[in-house]
């Protein structure tokens, strides 16, 4: 989910699946809006409600899935995952937002659901330590035209990105939204391997939210799905195959509407994010 933060908003050639606006009937009395997928600002609009929030304050995402590596010609379920983000967003002018998130992950045996500290790997039938990504936060700044920073560089590495939004998709009260980010890192060194990375994100949540001007906070979910190189912790070697999973989640406003599993671990392993998140967010 740390990398779900870096998906950018491209808004050049995307085409909605409407033919043309779509617009929503009135809500107790309020106006919606007019909204056009293949409008630029419209499919911005779409993604900062249905993935963030249209204004400032503070809200949750959860994901669930399982972890598979896939082993030609075959794939093998290796985990559970449950991770949780936070994250605050403010406006800086009109057309731009900044947001802070910070994403706890968690894997968990399939069977018993307890945490994996050490990790049989079938494959390779090695006992592994599980590395975890680190719990800290990041800032992103988002535009009409997409994000407006540039993810760090890896040392050692050329690394090219590609980032596409849309298009976004009306059926009656749902909207879906597509959002798929992928990068690649070439070694300068020969002997190394590459590195390649796809997420692929679907949004969704009701269209009358969306085209409510006075719904700033709204819910939605979220399916997703990366596919990606075994990462070395694993010591796959050169083995065929990738890394993937499959996981589905919802956005939220408020620690007591996470999943009690992910507040049991964040108790555990991550206290103080859990007491106090948005000093968490501050850094």
């Amino acid at each position: 989910m740390n990398r779900r933060e870096t998906i950018a908003m491209l808004a050049a050639g995307l085409a909605g699946a409407t033919t043309g606006a779509a617009t929503a009937r009135s809500r107790e009395g309020r106006t919606l809006r007019t909204v056009d997928p293949a409008n630029p600002r419209d499919l911005a609009m779409i993604y900062r409600k249905l993935a963030w929030i249209d204004g400032e304050g503070f809200g949750l995402w959860w994901l669930k899935g399982r972890r598979y590596a896939a082993v030609p010609p075959t794939y093998i379920p290796f985990w559970d995952m449950l991770l949780g983000t936070l994250f605050t967003v403010r406006d800086i002018d009109s057309d731009t937002f900044a947001v802070t998130s910070l994403t706890t992950t968690f894997y968990t045996d399939i069977q018993s659901g307890a945490l994996l500290e050490t990790f049989h790997n079938p494959v390779t039938g090695k006992e592994v330590k599980v590395s975890y990504p680190p719990a800290r936060p990041s800032e992103h700044r988002y535009g009409v035209q997409g994000r407006l920073d540039e993810s760090p560089a890896i040392p050692g590495t050329s690394a090219t990105h590609n980032y596409a939004l849309g298009p976004a998709f009306v059926e009656g009260d749902d909207v879906w939204l597509r959002a798929d980010f992928s990068a690649r890192a070439e070694p300068t060194d020969p002997t190394r391997q590459a590195f390649q990375v796809e997420d692929l994100s679907t949004f969704f949540g009701s269209f009358k939210d969306v085209a409510d001007p006075a719904a700033r906070s709204i819910p939605a979910g979220e399916v997703f799905t990366d596919l990606l190189n075994y990462p070395a912790w694993l010591e796959m070697g050169d083995r065929n195959g990738h890394y993937f999973s499959r996981c589905f989640g919802r956005k939220v406003f408020a620690i007591d509407a996470m999943p009690p599993d992910w507040r049991r671990l964040m108790s555990d392993k991550h206290p103080d994010i859990l007491k106090d998140p948005r000093a968490a967010l501050r850094g």
